[in-house]
């Protein structure tokens, strides 16, 4: 049980290797595979970002294999730079979390010009008459 969460990262092309080194760390761990519980989503080829997805995520800051991912993309974003346009070239990563309750708990960097996250309601057993 626990909360779920998804998780999208974005990594700069230019950052790749490092990423995959940091991945290839957590692995060796043994605990988890991340290169199974993150998928890359097929996007613009003209984007700076590589964008990987993982559904389903038990996301607790506690956990190694989660220190290890947040500190890597808060080493490489810059949070005081604001971004000149849409995808920039020079925007290095971000990250963000999306409860299963919808709730936004965790956020790194520029997302927003890469996801759109959006909150909808509804109300039970409404009568529509």
């Amino acid at each position: 049980m626990g909360y779920r969460s998804v998780v999208i990262l974005g990594v700069n092309k230019k950052h790749q290797k490092d990423f995959k080194k940091i991945m290839e760390d957590i692995k060796s761990l043994g605990q988890t595979n991340p290169f199974e519980i993150f998928d890359e989503v097929e996007h613009t080829p003209f984007s700076p970002m590589k964008i990987y997805r993982g559904e389903y995520l038990k996301w607790y800051a506690e956990y190694p294999e989660v220190k290890a991912i947040n500190s890597f993309i808060e080493d490489i974003v810059d949070e005081g730079k604001e971004p000149i346009h849409f995808q920039d070239d020079d925007d290095d990563g971000f990250m963000v979390c999306i409860g299963e309750d919808g709730a936004l708990h965790g956020e790194i960097g520029n997302y927003y010009d890469y996801v759109g996250v959006y909150t909808t309601h509804e109300i039970f057993n409404e009568n529509k008459n």
